[in-house]
C-alpha cells in the first residue's frame, strides 16, 4: 500500500470475523528474497512511522488516521522501518480489527 499517491495516510486492515483473543502482532515488509539486504532495509524504512491499531468495532468509516485511534481499543505507534516487527500485546487483549496505517 506504499505506492499509492493518492491517499497520504494509506492503511491495511483485517476481520479476524470475531472478537479474538491477541497476543502478538508480526508485520513483514513485502520484500522479493532475491533483493540485496541493502534493498531490503530501504524499503523496509518507507513504511515507518506507522501505527498499529487494534480494535473491537469497525474502522471502515474513519476520517483519517487520528479518528482511528481515537476510536482504537489499543494502538502502538512504530517510528523505525525494519523487515521485520513484532508487538506483544498485554495479556488481556481482545479485538476484531487490526490496522497498519502510515502516519504520513
Amino acid at each position: 500500500y506504499l505506492q499509492t499517491l493518492i491517499d497520504p495516510q494509506p492503511f491495511w486492515e483485517v476481520d479476524l470475523q470475531d472478537i479474538c483473543s491477541i497476543k502478538s502482532i508480526k508485520i513483514w515488509s513485502s520484500i522479493d528474497v532475491s533483493s540485496s539486504s541493502v534493498d531490503a532495509d530501504k524499503i523496509s524504512q518507507k513504511l515507518a512511522p506507522y501505527w498499529l491499531i487494534v480494535s473491537k468495532i469497525p474502522l471502515n468509516d474513519c476520517n483519517g488516521l487520528q479518528d482511528a485511534l481515537d476510536r482504537s481499543d489499543l494502538s502502538l505507534r512504530v517510528t523505525r522501518g525494519s523487515q521485520e516487527f513484532e508487538w506483544t500485546l498485554p495479556f488481556d487483549t481482545v479485538g476484531r480489527y487490526i490496522r497498519v496505517q502510515k502516519e504520513k
